[in-house]
């Protein structure tokens, strides 16, 4: 009768060994500079990865400062120019090493310029709770918004 606890206890101990880590790598993609879209539009950062299918924090995050990471399952369903919102955005938080000063007019400008940040877009990132409850760690709080609509503002 021993020996069935015994045989049951060694076969329980297998079980990690049969079963993938919990922090095992999702299949991920390293786009090198010029080589990332988004649905299909083309979208850089500098000399910096894009990582597709990485772990991350939310819909969109950074790894090293020197990567942008995206979760493909919760970055595809979000609307197009947040997207490119929340990708220029988490660029120029690396670019700027998380200067607010330096952050707002960048992404300001190339939205404006490029088209993807109106006022809908900056109403949405910054008077909804929506980005911060998708996870997004760099989702701009109220003296970033401040920031951004200055530099929206004063955009050609």
């Amino acid at each position: 009768m021993a020996a069935r606890p015994l045989r049951a206890l060694a076969l329980l101990a297998l079980v990690p060994l049969l079963a993938p880590p919990a922090f095992a790598q999702r299949d991920e993609q390293t786009y090198e500079q010029g080589r990332f879209s988004i649905d299909g539009i083309p979208a850089s950062c500098g000399d910096n990865q894009v990582v597709v299918g990485a772990r991350v924090d939310g819909p969109i995050g950074i790894r090293d400062n020197m990567q942008i990471l995206i979760d493909s399952e919760t970055f595809d369903p979000i609307p197009l120019a947040v997207k490119f919102f929340m990708f220029y955005y988490t660029c120029a938080t690396i670019t700027f090493d998380g200067d607010i000063a330096a952050i707002a007019p960048y992404v300001a400008r190339v939205g404006k310029r490029v088209g993807w940040l109106s006022e809908v877009e900056l109403r949405f990132a910054c008077d909804t709770p929506a980005l911060a409850a998708m996870g997004w760690t760099l989702a701009p709080d109220a003296e970033r918004c401040v920031a951004l609509r200055a530099a929206f503002a004063a955009a050609p």
